[in-house]
C-alpha cells in the first residue's frame, strides 16, 4: 500500500490518495505500456493526476501543503 500528496492540476486543491498494487500493463503503439489509473478531484471533478498502480483505494480532499 502506498500513499502520494499532491495538488490538482486545475484547482490546485490538496489532495491525499491511498493506492495498493502493481501497474496494470497494457499496450501502446504496439510495445508494452503501463495502463494509468486517472484519480478525480474531489473539488472541481477533473483529472486531478494520472497514477501507474493497480487501485486506488482512497482519495480524500486536504488543505494544500504548498499554499
Amino acid at each position: 500500500m502506498g500513499r502520494i500528496i499532491f495538488e490538482c492540476y486545475y484547482c490546485q486543491q490538496g489532495i491525499i490518495s491511498e493506492f495498493t498494487g502493481e501497474p496494470a500493463m497494457g499496450e501502446y503503439k504496439g510495445r508494452p505500456s503501463a495502463i494509468k489509473v486517472n484519480i478525480q478531484c474531489p473539488n472541481c471533478e477533473q483529472t486531478a493526476i494520472r497514477l501507474t498502480t493497480g487501485e486506488v483505494l482512497s482519495t480524500t480532499a486536504i488543505p494544500s501543503p504548498w499554499q
